[in-house]
């Protein structure tokens, strides 16, 4: 969708555009699409910024404000999701740390050629 087609819409048909932004960022999340997901958060910040006439709001507030919510609860499991994202690549760095550390330890002894002497 671009800037013109939106703004020739209404302030509804704007916010309508919003939840179908947030539901498309929670499928790129799904499908690991960071890219997508950056993209579409572009796309709802260029449509939040586009002006809109004072009147267009007057009777149409109860819908707004039901669409508002709809998008902070998605924009709610987007975040989880991401904050679960971090989560596990942070664990994975601390794993990749922890075996680097490893392995810089590691020091083969001579007498068994590397192996490690399991007491047998």
């Amino acid at each position: 969708m671009t800037k013109t087609e939106v703004l020739g819409g209404s302030v509804v048909e704007r916010y309508q555009t919003m939840v179908v932004l947030a539901e498309g960022q929670r499928e790129a999340l799904l499908r690991d699409d960071v890219a997508e997901f950056e993209r579409l958060a572009q796309c709802r910040q260029e449509l939040l910024e586009m002006p809109v006439e004072i009147g267009q709001w007057k009777d149409s507030r109860a819908r707004i404000g039901a669409l508002v919510n709809e998008v902070q609860d998605i924009d709610r499991d987007n975040i989880a999701a991401l904050g679960l994202r971090m989560a596990l690549a942070k664990k994975q760095l601390d794993d990749i740390r922890s075996g680097r550390f490893t392995l810089r330890r590691y020091r083969p002894g001579f007498d068994n050629h590397g192996f490690f002497d399991r007491g047998a």
